[in-house]
């Protein structure tokens, strides 16, 4: 192996040895392997899903595995995650090695090893005691990483889920929602005594409170309603302050309310695109925009006031980064984003002075989980610092009291299933709905059926693993895997007959669409769509076409792929915003999701003429995947009322049936599959669980 020099670094992949400034470095062989890989790849980005496959071999492990080992090489080489000169984190991608190269001899270390078998020692034992390692590095890091927690405290045990917990200005209270009755409810509990009570009552699923500054007025979203309400925090008369919009937030001056525009899909995606800021005035003058789509582009999530109630910051999306802080003034609408050395940030709180900014996601060394970062002038956050690393369950809806000795927080679970419903030979609902596969999976999604009924494909990820593709029987019966990927970023399909299986996914830090079959290995198709960019691959029943949608600065388009000659043809124009586009039976129409001012409608695109016309377009969401049998009816997951569902709507007529009726304000369907029998669909079910804790800062 070659002999790389840098700075004052010289790597010996011969003699798997590193020197800097002549003196030999303890590297982990992991770790000494993973910069030789970073070095031999310096032309690219390396992906974390590519460093685990080559580096571990296949052995089970997460993320945070990688992330150790980069922290570790960070720290013997004296290189920064936050101003780096070796390595390089791309957020969201992975790593790149960015140094210069520049030849050199090796240079002996100033003390050689004691042993000449200690690499080759350390290996083995790494090798047999690799599991407790991994689990140790995820949980133990380096004390310095740390703010340090003195107690953590569960305030709540309800089965169902309890979210958005809100201090009071005083700290002496926490208000929160729970669905524990059957609907979401805003309580109040007294953090000396216990002693909790209900605030509000009424079938409108009342959620996200938000204290006034002078705690004396909750703001919170009426759900099923739609709007932005206030109600005495000891309860009483509720006023309507605006009639749509979510996540409130008072000024300073508890005279003003910000909040995005919108619904709120599912209680846990808690983000959302195509949405604005808006301000409402509590003395009941009419809100008005204070940001506007497209600037910047994607949704305007977490709006938070900043002190001085002249600015106020907010989430979107950016460049390098799946989500960071951008600035808007109240006075002028001037928007700039904020320069972060952060990665994945979510669900953002402030102290009162707005000395530090908490999030959850990943800051420095990317470990997942709930972190700070203390603000720095212009309100750029630096010197990211971990509170509590989270490993299974997860963190969200984070709250900090005023000088930051407590955080809130929610931790959920969920349990995802694959479900089943009996169809009459009308096409209705023949019985309740019952789950087919049900395990403790963080995710079983997107069944597919084969030709023959017999079989059912689908997606099955654990917490902090690896995609696999499932198949079972109809019935849920001899669950087997096929293959596991990198990252699946679609739902398994069945091609032309049985024994062919397609899906979209990452293998060693490739993307494509791979088919397998049990007469070999799978392989990658050779497209000539711009896999960067192309989400949602579907290739037609006869195998002749791929179906795909492509993120653009407007929104997405429908592309085409005909596989015999490689052309690529625009289905839908730019002005809009069509995703998720479903194969008919004959392939000469689609079904597909077009979005429209926060909801999403259901249309149906000819394949020849490229005509569109839409099919169902109420309020909510009506998310197409499957087709029945015969071409005529479409089977969609709907958002209506709060309520995600099961539907189907006719090609033909427009007729709309339900065949789910699910009552659960936490749950959603997601990915319905039509039977080739036409005696059932399957579906994705995934209902939330949640409780409040209470952490105690050191």
């Amino acid at each position: 192996m070659a002999v790389y020099s840098f700075a004052d670094i010289v790597v010996d992949g011969s003699r798997m040895q590193v020197v800097r400034g002549g003196n030999s470095l303890d590297l982990e062989p992991k770790s000494l392997r993973v910069l030789l890989y970073l070095i031999e790849h310096r032309e690219r980005v390396v992906p974390k899903d590519e460093l685990i496959a080559e580096i571990w071999g296949g052995t089970f492990v997460t993320d945070n595995a990688v992330t150790r080992v980069i922290a570790q090489i960070r720290k013997h080489l004296g290189d920064s995650a936050r101003a780096p000169r070796y390595i390089e984190t791309v957020a969201t991608s992975g790593y790149r090695f960015i140094a210069a190269l520049h030849p050199a001899e090796f240079a002996a270390p100033a003390q050689q090893p004691a042993w000449p078998g200690l690499w080759r020692a350390a290996a083995i034992l790494l090798a047999l005691t690799g599991s407790a390692a991994l689990l140790w590095g995820i949980w133990r890091l380096p004390d310095s990483s740390f703010v340090g927690l003195s107690h953590v405290q569960q305030l709540t045990t309800s089965a169902a889920a309890d979210l958005w917990p809100a201090f009071s200005p005083d700290g002496g209270q926490l208000a929160y929602s729970s669905n524990r009755n059957g609907h979401f409810e805003i309580y109040v509990r007294s953090l000396a005594s216990g002693v909790e009570r209900k605030v509000t009552s009424g079938w409108e699923d009342y959620i996200q409170p938000a204290f006034s500054p002078d705690g004396q007025y909750l703001a919170f979203v009426a759900k099923v309603r739609g709007g932005i309400e206030v109600i005495p925090a000891a309860g009483g008369s509720v006023r309507h302050l605006a009639d749509s919009g979510i996540d409130p937030h008072w000024s300073p001056d508890g005279r003003t309310l910000v909040y995005r525009s919108g619904g709120i899909n599912a209680v846990r995606e808690p983000s959302s695109w195509d949405t604005q800021l808006m301000l409402v005035n509590v003395d009941g003058a009419p809100p008005r925009a204070l940001t506007h789509p497209g600037s910047p582009r994607g949704g305007h999530n977490f709006p938070r006031w900043l002190p001085g109630g002249r600015q106020v910051v907010f989430m979107a999306p950016t460049q390098s980064s799946s989500s960071a802080p951008w600035i808007v003034d109240v006075r002028t609408g001037d928007v700039r984003q904020v320069p972060v050395s952060i990665g994945f940030m979510q669900f953002p709180a402030f102290d009162a002075d707005a000395r530090y900014l908490y999030f959850v996601g990943a800051g420095r060394e990317e470990v997942l989980g709930l972190w700070r970062a203390r603000l720095e002038r212009n309100w750029r956050p630096r010197n990211p610092e971990s509170i509590m690393p989270t490993s299974g369950q997860l963190i969200r809806d984070i709250a900090v009291n005023r000088d930051a000795s407590r955080v809130a927080y929610s931790q959920e679970s969920g349990q995802s299933a694959i479900w089943s419903v009996t169809l009459d030979a009308g096409g209705r609902a023949a019985g309740e709905p019952r789950p087919l596969i049900h395990d403790n999976s963080f995710r079983n999604t997107g069944p597919s059926f084969s030709a023959d009924g017999a079989h059912l494909a689908y997606s099955s990820v654990r917490q902090g693993g690896n995609w696999t593709i499932m198949v079972a029987g109809a019935d849920g019966s001899s669950i087997a895997p096929v293959m596991s990927t990198d990252r699946a970023n679609s739902v398994p399909a069945w091609l032309a007959n049985n024994l062919m299986l397609g899906f979209q996914a990452f293998r060693k830090g490739e993307g494509g669409y791979w088919i397998s079959t049990p007469q070999g290995p799978p392989r990658r198709l050779d497209l000539k769509l711009d896999l960067r960019r192309a989400d949602n691959l579907q290739v037609s029943r006869d195998g002749s076409k791929v179906l795909a949608h492509i993120s653009t600065p407007s929104g997405a388009k429908i592309v085409m792929e005909d596989l015999a000659n490689g052309v690529v043809r625009d289905l839908t124009p730019l002005d809009r915003n069509i995703s998720f586009g479903c194969w008919a039976p004959d392939g000469r129409w689609i079904a597909a999701q077009e979005r429209i001012r926060g909801r999403s409608t259901l249309v149906l695109i000819s394949v020849e003429t490229g005509e569109i016309r839409t099919l169902v377009d109420e309020p909510g969401h009506s998310w197409a995947h499957d087709w029945s049998p015969d071409g005529d009816r479409i089977v969609f997951a709907g958002l209506r009322d709060g309520l995600w569902n099961i539907y189907w709507v006719s090609r033909s007529s427009g007729r709309i049936e339900q065949l789910t009726r699910f009552t659960s304000q936490s749950a959603f369907v997601r990915y319905p599959a039509w039977s080739p029998t036409n005696r059932q669909v399957a579906f994705e079910y995934n209902e939330l669980a949640a409780n409040i804790y209470l952490a105690e800062l050191k």
